[in-house]
């Protein structure tokens, strides 16, 4: 098993998109892909990892081009309690078990409220996890961090009321990740 250089990465995020064809595993403070071939991880883990991948990735592409499948995709993508956040998230807690290293998970996010979005509470734990980031960030430092639940975000960029509901924080729906 090849080891990960734990100093390398002071927090590793779980983003990929449609046209990705890297590693999904980037550093936090860089944004360059981490290889999966340099996780501490068994043969069955990092072809998990790679098969979530390529789930992503079609969910996104149907997210992009489809008519009567873009509300099912995008729930997939933006909620933290889907089967395709769960899975992933679930991965960001094995990824962590096994390099030491925080882990997070990236939860995609397009449609915003019109006003209020910038304080909307963690989807996962319904606490305040707005950060505070220069204007000339990068993308990989993300506006929305959750200690806790160990979730990244962006803010929205198409103002729809009806689906910026999608994702937002519902205490009747919670899932929690075990971090051991």
């Amino acid at each position: 098993m090849t080891m990960f250089p734990k100093e390398t990465a002071p927090t590793l995020h779980l983003f990929t998109h449609a046209f990705d064809w890297k590693s999904p595993l980037c550093r936090g403070d860089t944004g360059e892909a981490v290889p999966v071939f340099l996780l501490p991880l068994d043969f069955q883990q990092k072809n998990d990892l790679i098969r979530w991948q390529a789930e992503y990735v079609l969910h996104d592409r149907l997210w992009l081009n489809s008519g009567s499948l873009v509300m099912p995709a995008y729930k997939e993508l933006d909620d933290p309690n889907s089967e395709l956040s769960s899975g992933g998230r679930e991965l960001c807690a094995t990824i962590e078990k096994a390099t030491s290293v925080p882990t997070y998970y990236f939860l995609m996010r397009y449609s915003a409220r019109k006003q209020g979005d910038d304080n909307r509470p963690c989807p996962g734990c319904g606490k305040a996890w707005g950060c505070s980031q220069p204007p000339d960030a990068l993308f990989h430092h993300w506006p929305f961090r959750c200690e806790h639940c160990r979730l990244v975000s962006t803010v929205g960029v198409d103002i729809n009321g009806r689906l910026a509901r999608v994702g937002q924080w519902n205490p009747t729906r919670r899932k929690k990740v075990e971090r051991n």
